[in-house]
């Protein structure tokens, strides 16, 4: 698979690869997911259904997983969570064809905004779990402030322009070559966000926005985004509630997870570690998985 701009964001040293969902009515979000999204059934159980897209050589890549929660509580409006999974796009063409798409079929976007990096579309799934799809701007044309820094804005998007890229075709599936490009959650403090994911993980911090921090590896914009816009000094997840659930942070080599689990050890998380994984829980009481590129 070929990007235009050569922006693979999965292939950082450190990236999501993975999230996982705790939902009431897994028939109706799975359906939701295939139909409205565009993934596919890559596992299912009665308890779980993995979610994703299958490369041109036949390889199929789980990206979303769908755990049965009949039993579930909404999440407190002030709760930190999740604040959306963003999947990245490999053209815009491809963004484009999914957006006529859902203006086709009636698929409701709660945005679409320009961030100078991307270019983005925000819906919400059946049970509220926040959901961009983005493609990345070429990283040359990344705009930067007389110091280097990156810069990120939220400026309007011009859907009638990114539709006009769209094939002719009928949109059947998201592409291949479709990842989890970022995860944003809501968090409690931004400086906790810090010292978890930068500290302790091992990203560096990309961008400082109005009550959001932005994280990222190997350059890229972001991996990660934590901001307080509505959960600033909310509480933990609870374990019974629907929504994020859990994410897995893949690392290029068994060295560097190594690492990140040794600093986890050391701030006095507990975690479970061995040679391929570590697993644990994070400040927002969100489950986390540490594994190798390899598996």
């Amino acid at each position: 698979m070929q990007t235009p701009n050569g922006e693979r964001p999965w292939t950082s040293p450190i990236h999501v690869a993975h999230v996982e969902l705790a939902v009431v009515d897994l028939s109706r979000v799975a359906s939701w997911y295939q139909t409205a999204l565009g993934l596919q059934v890559i596992e299912e159980t009665s308890e779980r259904i993995a979610l994703g897209v299958t490369e041109e050589g036949g390889e199929a890549i789980r990206l979303v997983s769908l755990a049965s929660a009949p039993l579930a509580e909404r999440p407190g409006p002030t709760d930190c969570g999740l604040f959306h999974i963003a999947l990245v796009l490999p053209t815009r063409a491809d963004l484009a064809h999914w957006l006529t798409h859902a203006a086709a079929n009636g698929v409701t976007l709660s945005g679409a905004s320009d961030h100078l990096v991307t270019e983005a579309l925000y819906l919400d799934d059946p049970e509220g779990n926040g959901i961009e799809l983005y493609v990345d701007r070429p990283r040359q044309d990344w705009p930067r402030s007389e110091s280097g820094a990156l810069r990120m804005a939220t400026e309007r998007l011009d859907l009638r322009d990114l539709a006009s890229a769209a094939p002719k075709q009928t949109f059947t599936r998201l592409a291949g070559g479709t990842r989890v490009g970022h995860l944003h959650l809501s968090v409690d403090e931004t400086a906790e966000a810090v010292r978890f994911f930068q500290a302790c993980l091992g990203f560096e911090r990309m961008v400082d926005y109005p009550g959001a921090v932005f994280l990222g590896s190997g350059g890229y914009h972001h991996h990660i985004g934590a901001n307080v816009w509505r959960s600033e000094r909310g509480a933990k997840r609870d374990p019974g509630s629907r929504g994020l659930s859990s994410y897995t942070i893949r690392y290029d080599d068994r060295v560097a997870m190594m690492k990140a689990a040794k600093r986890l050890a050391e701030d006095e998380f507990s975690i479970e570690t061995n040679d391929e994984r570590s697993c644990g829980t994070d400040p927002w009481g969100i489950g986390f998985e540490l594994i190798v590129r390899s598996l």
